[in-house]
């Protein structure tokens, strides 16, 4: 994949020799809009399935999850939880997520002294400090899962795997000809390929959505 991108961002920098933009050079820019695509679009995303709650523990670390997002080819590092469900019997419950002002005011007060299934969840700080709290406070070891968000791994050659998917992987090269193009100050020509990404932002946005009924069986009135 990495070889495909340098075909493709050198020629839309019109420099398909490498005269001006080495491979390694244009490699570190492909590498740099690969994470800003997936910040922005929150892709990768894992279902960490490992993970269990302590009893009367309250906080997690982001970081609990390094271990089976690093599992999965081509993904580095979580960066954000947006997901947590718990099992209670023989089902997973999904958690409601709440502002972390409003679970500190509304949920932290009780002060681990309401234990039982977890309802709800909220999240502190950002990237690899984030922190996941739970309430109520876990009363026992129950299984969890994790929706989480990462980064994906740095391409080096063309056998990395792209963890990346299909349109966003479109946009690669234009977000890194923009860069290219800044290193020059050519800023006219870094506009001209934002406005690309933007558009094709979007594009792949509405085209990944997929159609949605909220009943494809309503009751007959």
């Amino acid at each position: 994949m990495l070889n495909s991108y340098l075909t493709d961002t050198a020629a839309l920098l019109n420099d398909t020799n490498n005269l001006f933009y080495s491979p390694a050079f244009l490699t570190n820019f492909i590498n740099r809009a690969r994470r800003w695509i997936a910040i922005q679009t929150l892709q990768p995303r894992v279902l960490v399935t490992t993970l269990s709650t302590v009893a009367n523990q309250e906080a997690y670390a982001i970081t609990l999850a390094n271990a089976a997002v690093a599992a999965v080819p081509g993904v580095a590092s979580p960066y954000g939880v947006w997901g947590v469900a718990v099992a209670e019997a023989n089902y997973f419950i999904a958690l409601g997520r709440m502002d972390f002002p409003s679970f500190q005011a509304y949920r932290r007060i009780l002060n681990n002294t309401a234990q039982n299934y977890p309802d709800k969840f909220s999240t502190y700080n950002r990237g690899a400090a984030q922190v996941i709290y739970l309430s109520l406070v876990p009363a026992a070891v129950y299984a969890m899962i994790w929706d989480v968000a990462c980064i994906p791994v740095n391409l080096v050659d063309d056998t990395t795997i792209e963890a990346l998917p299909e349109p966003w992987t479109e946009i690669i090269p234009f977000k890194a000809a923009s860069y290219a193009c800044e290193t020059q100050q050519r800023w006219a020509d870094a506009e001209e390929f934002d406005d690309d990404v933007e558009r094709m932002m979007a594009e792949a946005s509405v085209a990944s959505v997929p159609f949605l009924s909220p009943d494809w069986y309503p009751e007959k009135r």
